[in-house]
């Protein structure tokens, strides 16, 4: 798992059990809600292996408008499938496609999915399968 993962949650963990364990009319059970807090997070986030990565696709993204005239690219996470959909645009070209991470990622790679474009036909047959 990663680093920066685990220390999220590491953070999280803590405040739950300050609350916990500071609760009005005596302290409250709290190992059962930290462990329920990380089950869920695991079973419910199958881009975990993808983590580190993430960070550096949001950067390579232009997701803020530069002027009213560029739109702002899109990234949406699909934390339960394992998916990342992207829209991203340069210029008058747009592109639209999905990333599945695999639960053996890295040792397996990624399926790209190419959804919608607006290319040139003899280029965009490049990207059609």
């Amino acid at each position: 798992m990663p680093p920066a993962l685990i220390e999220k949650m590491l953070k999280m963990s803590e405040k739950t059990v300050k609350k916990l364990a500071t609760a009005e009319g005596g302290g409250q059970p709290q190992c059962l809600a930290v462990f329920d807090f990380v089950k869920k997070i695991m079973e419910n986030n199958n881009l975990i292996p993808a983590w580190n990565e993430l960070q550096e696709i949001q950067e390579i993204l232009r997701l803020k408008p530069e002027s009213d005239k560029i739109k702002p690219d899109e990234l949406k996470r699909f934390e339960k499938a394992g998916k990342l959909g992207f829209k991203v645009y340069q210029g008058k070209y747009s592109l639209e496609f999905q990333l599945t991470v695999p639960e053996e990622y890295p040792a397996k790679k990624p399926v790209l999915t190419f959804i919608n474009h607006n290319f040139d036909k003899n280029y965009a047959q490049l990207f059609e399968a």
